[in-house]
């Protein structure tokens, strides 16, 4: 989630995790260095995905938490069993 409501950011990444697009061939460290170079700085930098990456199999299900706290992880986990289908 993006604390901003630029939602058009979270597309962006949502597209280059499941997606894996945009492709880039160069490697993390040249890419985020290329960003810089152009003084594009932390969320700015597009979100894309590297070379080998193919992102994620159609019908896979995943979860996918970033920068939480423990308890909020906790949360997250305990909502989705309960919305769990056998």
């Amino acid at each position: 989630m993006d604390r901003d409501n630029r939602w058009d950011r979270v597309e962006k990444g949502y597209r280059a995790i499941v997606e894996a697009t945009p492709k880039t061939n160069l490697s993390p460290v040249e890419y985020i260095d290329s960003n810089y170079k152009k003084e594009i700085f932390d969320e700015f930098i597009e979100p894309v995905a590297f070379s080998d990456y193919e992102g994620m199999e159609k019908g896979e299900m995943g979860l996918l938490l970033e920068n939480l706290e423990q308890i909020e992880v906790q949360e997250e986990i305990n909502q989705k069993r309960l919305l769990r289908v056998d």
